[in-house]
């Protein structure tokens, strides 16, 4: 999991639906640059990988920029994209999907769970 901007409470608890799902979680930091997500993507070592913009995060170009980025690569990886938080992330992602209540994801995670081998 990384984060997009200063966020750290939304991804810990993501972090604890995954968990909770049994899903392995990986904490990636905060701040973490788009480049190094990619390349840990495309190493093949994650099922899903999970960015959260704050409220504060208010430039949507660079959140769809990063959004398409990370989503290309994960499309390729066969990786679950996740976007979360408050920001300005695209409503309808090209790859990857967006959500705005943990309710949701954590039955959605939990439902992936169910089908195979799980990893974040």
């Amino acid at each position: 999991m990384a984060s997009v901007c200063d966020h750290t409470l939304g991804l810990s608890l993501v972090e604890l639906c995954l968990r909770e799902a049994e899903w392995a979680t990986h904490w990636a930091g905060r701040s973490t640059p788009a480049e190094e997500l990619a390349r840990t993507v495309r190493a093949g070592t994650v099922n899903m990988l999970a960015l959260s913009a704050a409220a504060s995060s208010t430039d949507a170009l660079s959140l769809r920029r990063q959004a398409q980025q990370l989503g290309e690569t994960c499309r390729a990886a066969g990786v679950e994209l996740v976007l979360g938080g408050s920001g300005a992330w695209p409503d309808a992602p090209p790859h990857g999907r967006r959500f705005h209540a943990l309710e949701a994801f954590a039955g959605w995670a939990r439902q992936l769970a169910g089908e195979g081998p799980a990893g974040a």
